[in-house]
Protein backbone atom coordinates (compact mmCIF):
# COMPACT_ATOMS: atom_id res chain seq x y z
CA UNK A 1 0.00 0.00 0.00
CA UNK A 2 2.33 2.70 -1.26
CA UNK A 3 -0.38 5.32 -1.93
CA UNK A 4 0.93 5.54 -5.50
CA UNK A 5 4.32 6.84 -4.42
CA UNK A 6 7.38 5.98 -6.47
CA UNK A 7 10.37 4.72 -4.54
CA UNK A 8 13.66 3.22 -5.72
CA UNK A 9 14.07 -0.55 -5.75
CA UNK A 10 16.97 -1.94 -3.77
CA UNK A 11 17.99 -5.23 -5.44
CA UNK A 12 21.22 -5.95 -3.57
CA UNK A 13 22.56 -9.44 -4.32
CA UNK A 14 19.65 -10.46 -6.56
CA UNK A 15 19.89 -11.51 -10.18
CA UNK A 16 17.32 -9.70 -12.27
CA UNK A 17 16.33 -8.81 -15.82
CA UNK A 18 14.41 -5.53 -15.66
CA UNK A 19 13.71 -2.72 -18.11
CA UNK A 20 11.42 0.36 -17.95
CA UNK A 21 7.79 -0.68 -18.32
CA UNK A 22 8.32 -4.36 -17.52
CA UNK A 23 5.65 -5.80 -15.25
CA UNK A 24 7.21 -7.61 -12.32
CA UNK A 25 6.13 -9.14 -9.03
CA UNK A 26 8.50 -8.48 -6.17
CA UNK A 27 8.55 -9.54 -2.54
CA UNK A 28 10.20 -7.30 0.01
CA UNK A 29 9.54 -4.42 2.38
CA UNK A 30 9.39 -0.65 2.44
CA UNK A 31 9.90 0.05 6.11
CA UNK A 32 11.30 3.57 5.88
CA UNK A 33 9.38 4.80 2.83
CA UNK A 34 12.73 5.66 1.24
CA UNK A 35 13.12 2.51 -0.89
CA UNK A 36 11.62 -0.93 -1.47
CA UNK A 37 14.10 -3.60 -0.36
CA UNK A 38 13.49 -6.56 -2.67
CA UNK A 39 14.07 -10.00 -1.19
CA UNK A 40 12.67 -12.05 -4.08
CA UNK A 41 11.72 -11.61 -7.73
CA UNK A 42 8.55 -13.68 -8.17
CA UNK A 43 7.62 -15.61 -11.31
CA UNK A 44 4.78 -14.11 -13.29
CA UNK A 45 1.85 -16.38 -14.18
CA UNK A 46 1.50 -17.44 -17.80
CA UNK A 47 -0.86 -15.38 -19.88
CA UNK A 48 -3.94 -17.35 -20.97
CA UNK A 49 -4.42 -18.16 -24.65
CA UNK A 50 -6.44 -15.77 -26.79
CA UNK A 51 -10.17 -16.01 -26.16
CA UNK A 52 -11.26 -14.90 -29.64
CA UNK A 53 -11.18 -17.05 -32.73
CA UNK A 54 -9.84 -15.61 -36.00
CA UNK A 55 -13.40 -15.59 -37.34
CA UNK A 56 -14.64 -13.50 -34.39
CA UNK A 57 -11.80 -11.05 -34.92
CA UNK A 58 -12.74 -10.76 -38.60
CA UNK A 59 -16.25 -9.60 -37.59
CA UNK A 60 -14.76 -6.74 -35.56
CA UNK A 61 -12.29 -5.85 -38.30
CA UNK A 62 -15.17 -5.61 -40.78
CA UNK A 63 -17.07 -3.32 -38.39
CA UNK A 64 -14.07 -0.99 -38.25
CA UNK A 65 -13.16 -1.06 -41.94
CA UNK A 66 -16.52 -1.58 -43.61
CA UNK A 67 -17.20 -3.89 -46.51
CA UNK A 68 -15.19 -1.70 -48.90
CA UNK A 69 -11.99 -2.20 -46.89
CA UNK A 70 -11.58 1.52 -46.13
CA UNK A 71 -10.86 2.38 -42.51
CA UNK A 72 -13.75 4.27 -40.94
CA UNK A 73 -13.17 6.80 -38.17
CA UNK A 74 -14.89 6.17 -34.87
CA UNK A 75 -18.27 7.86 -34.64
CA UNK A 76 -20.04 9.21 -31.56
CA UNK A 77 -23.28 8.15 -33.18
CA UNK A 78 -22.53 4.48 -32.60
CA UNK A 79 -22.53 2.87 -29.17
CA UNK A 80 -19.05 2.23 -27.83
CA UNK A 81 -18.23 -1.38 -27.00
CA UNK A 82 -15.77 -0.63 -24.22
CA UNK A 83 -14.11 2.30 -22.48
CA UNK A 84 -10.93 1.71 -20.51
CA UNK A 85 -9.89 4.38 -18.03
CA UNK A 86 -6.58 4.22 -16.24
CA UNK A 87 -5.63 6.22 -13.18
CA UNK A 88 -4.55 7.69 -11.03
CA UNK A 89 -7.57 9.96 -11.29
CA UNK A 90 -6.68 12.11 -8.29
CA UNK A 91 -3.15 13.28 -7.59
CA UNK A 92 -2.44 13.11 -3.86
CA UNK A 93 0.29 15.69 -4.38
CA UNK A 94 -2.04 18.25 -6.02
CA UNK A 95 -1.98 21.37 -3.81
CA UNK A 96 -5.77 21.35 -3.27
CA UNK A 97 -5.83 17.65 -2.33
CA UNK A 98 -2.71 17.89 -0.15
CA UNK A 99 -3.97 20.95 1.73
CA UNK A 100 -7.60 19.79 1.92
CA UNK A 101 -8.76 23.07 0.31
CA UNK A 102 -11.38 21.51 -1.95
CA UNK A 103 -14.23 24.02 -1.79
CA UNK A 104 -13.55 25.58 -5.21
CA UNK A 105 -13.24 22.16 -6.89
CA UNK A 106 -16.30 20.35 -5.58
CA UNK A 107 -19.53 20.75 -7.59
CA UNK A 108 -22.00 23.27 -6.16
CA UNK A 109 -24.73 20.61 -5.83
CA UNK A 110 -22.55 18.27 -3.75
CA UNK A 111 -23.70 17.46 -0.24
CA UNK A 112 -20.12 17.06 0.97
CA UNK A 113 -18.73 19.61 3.41
CA UNK A 114 -15.38 20.64 1.89
CA UNK A 115 -13.62 20.73 5.26
CA UNK A 116 -14.73 17.15 6.02
CA UNK A 117 -14.27 15.60 2.55
CA UNK A 118 -12.26 12.40 2.28
CA UNK A 119 -10.38 11.32 -0.84
CA UNK A 120 -13.23 8.85 -1.50
CA UNK A 121 -15.77 11.72 -1.33
CA UNK A 122 -13.72 13.75 -3.80
CA UNK A 123 -13.40 10.75 -6.16
CA UNK A 124 -17.15 10.16 -5.95
CA UNK A 125 -18.00 13.82 -6.65
CA UNK A 126 -15.43 14.52 -9.39
CA UNK A 127 -14.98 11.16 -11.12
CA UNK A 128 -17.64 8.57 -10.30
CA UNK A 129 -20.79 10.72 -10.51
CA UNK A 130 -19.87 12.37 -13.85
CA UNK A 131 -19.16 8.92 -15.30
CA UNK A 132 -22.52 7.65 -14.08
CA UNK A 133 -24.26 10.65 -15.70
CA UNK A 134 -22.39 9.93 -18.93
CA UNK A 135 -23.58 6.30 -18.91
CA UNK A 136 -27.20 6.98 -17.91
CA UNK A 137 -28.51 7.34 -21.52
CA UNK A 138 -26.98 3.95 -22.40
CA UNK A 139 -28.55 1.24 -20.23
CA UNK A 140 -26.93 -2.17 -20.52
Amino acid sequence: MGAGMRVPLKLDGLGYDLFPGKIVALRGSNVSGEYFAVTEVLSMPLVPLAASTPEELDVHTTRLTGSDGETRPLSEEEKTDVLILTGPFLDLEHPAIASGDLEQYLPADTKIQPDRATIQDVFRALISQPLQRLLKPFPQ
